[in-house]
């Protein structure tokens, strides 16, 4: 019997071959049989078209699809007509920290889902290089010792929304609350502005309007052909109107931070500013303040959200990890308030290494990001070798993260919740590849740091204050692939980044520790 995705291959591939018009036939035929990729293995659809890649990042599990198909083709595979997928260590080295490869041109495509050019997005390296000096300008290390106050100030007020709930007895969506509390963050990081999203509901639009931005662009980054067609009008219809409201609050936020003046915050308007001029400061709205801004809006919040929420998934299926977690923090502090950017924090080394598994086996960014080599750069450096493989200058290459994050090769039992697999102490067989969560090389996410100061501060401080489980039930399992053949895997979707639901969770104050929290 054939699968659902059997079935829709082969239908679309039928109803091509009699509805297209004769130009796109031959074009199909020449990409299986006279392409120069036509010997490498993949699906026959994918063969034809990037709507085999566009579909399922429509239905948002091409990350899944990605995994499945290296488990049919082995360790590379055609998963386009111009387009390969590799899924071995030697292959993310070799693409991402390749000085010969750049981002693909595909890149260009989501210009027309967001407010313009910014650090993820550009495909200029020396565009690239000077918009990455002006975000670590914020991300460095001095400034997050400056942000850090600002950060736990809103840890805080997220856990009073949970004393909130243990007083009520209600449950908590984990995934609206992360969010929630991310975008409070980033608020303060990029303008200095309060949300207030955890506090106040109708400042939440702004959590939904960041899932469609990312849908958007994750579906032309697949599938391109889209950006030129008639069905991106469709997709700008369907998505407009929440865009537009982001925008325009984007906007106020803007303007009332220029009223300010540039001194008033250590913020992303803080840096720009003062590397643009002060003089420049009325053109701030239309300057790379603007799409950068946007940036750390729709990257800074679901990725961190999706860490937390995966690692609250997984401890609360995995007893002796939470225990393991609960003793370290609680034996390394001797208060809330000690819980703090610093030695201590560093050395809770079962807390990164669960910060680290749950970046593996739920990586925030799932999918594929794409490179490929110039026609220029051949001509002087000779053959581009991928993993052995010899690429054609335009052909795209690129390693799908969740796939190599659970390549059995890399990670024995890879859907298994294993943080002692980065613990240099432990008899676990060490990982043979790195942690590609925040990709590799020039182009890796600059946030890094900041994303494991919060999430690190975030799951001291909670577990210090609470305990918690799932409830019985259906409610215990949201969140959960149960009904795909795996009930203890997180479901991500792939958007680009991810985005998910739940896990539901049952909090219990500790002691009276909870008391603290009261006087906050």
């Amino acid at each position: 019997m054939l699968s659902a995705a059997t079935l829709f291959e082969w239908t679309l591939l039928c109803a091509g071959c009699i509805l297209v018009p004769y130009e796109y036939a031959l074009t199909f035929a020449y990409n299986v049989f006279l392409h120069p990729l036509r010997n490498y293995p993949g699906p026959l659809l994918a063969k034809m078209t990037d709507a085999y890649a566009g579909f399922y990042a429509m239905m948002m599990r091409l990350h899944l699809t990605a995994w499945e198909d290296h488990q049919k083709y082995g360790r590379v595979m055609r998963h386009g007509p111009n387009k390969l997928v590799f899924n071995s260590a030697q292959a993310l080295k070799d693409i991402y920290t390749n000085d010969r490869l750049s981002k693909s041109h595909v890149y260009l495509t989501s210009l027309q889902a967001t407010t313009g050019e910014n650090v993820w997005s550009t495909i200029d390296k020396r565009t690239h290089r000077i918009r990455k000096r002006m975000i670590g300008a914020v991300l460095n290390d001095r400034s997050l010792q400056q942000f850090e106050p600002t950060i736990i100030r809103e840890v805080d007020i997220f856990l009073g929304v949970v004393l909130s709930s243990c007083q009520g007895s209600r449950l908590l969506n984990m995934t609206d609350k992360f969010n929630y509390l991310m975008l409070d963050i980033v608020g303060h990081l990029a303008f200095g502005h309060a949300n207030r999203t955890q506090t106040v509901p109708k400042n939440r639009f702004l959590s939904k309007g960041i899932t469609v931005a990312n849908y958007h662009v994750n579906v032309l980054l697949q599938y391109p052909y889209l950006a030129r067609s008639w069905l991106v009008s469709l997709i700008r219809h369907i998505t407009a109107r929440q865009q537009e409201r982001n925008l325009n609050s984007l906007r106020k936020i803007i303007t009332r931070r220029k009223m300010q003046g540039i001194d008033a915050h250590y913020d992303l308007y803080h840096f720009v500013t003062r590397q643009m001029g002060a003089e420049d400061t009325e053109s701030v709205e239309l300057s790379e303040l603007w799409s950068e801004a946007a940036l750390f809006y729709v990257a800074g919040v679901e990725t961190s959200s999706t860490t937390l929420c995966a690692l609250f998934f997984y401890l609360s299926r995995y007893r002796e990890c939470y225990d393991r977690l609960v003793s370290e923090i609680r034996s390394s502090f001797t208060s809330g308030d000690d819980i703090k950017r610093g030695t201590t924090l560093a050395n809770c080394h079962y807390l990164r290494a669960c910060l680290d598994e749950c970046m593996r086996i739920s990586p925030p960014a799932p999918g594929i990001f794409w490179r490929e080599a110039s026609h220029d750069n051949s001509k002087a450096s000779g053959p581009l070798v991928i993993d052995g493989h010899v690429i054609n200058p335009g052909t795209q290459v690129g390693v799908c993260t969740y796939a190599i994050h659970h390549n059995e090769e890399y990670f024995p039992e890879p859907f298994v919740f294993k943080p002692e697999r980065w613990m240099a102490e432990s008899s676990a067989p060490k990982p043979s590849v790195p942690l590609a969560a925040f990709s590799l090389g020039a182009r890796s996410c600059p946030g890094r740091s900041l994303a494991y100061l919060q999430i690190s501060l975030t799951v001291a401080k909670t577990l210090w204050y609470f305990d918690f489980e799932r409830p019985s039930g259906k409610l215990g399992n949201v969140g959960s692939r149960g009904g795909k053949g795996k009930p203890d895997e997180f479901q991500l979707y792939d958007i680009l980044a991810s985005t998910h639901t739940g896990p539901i969770l049952s909090f219990k104050p500790r002691g009276e520790y909870w008391k603290d929290l009261k006087a906050m």
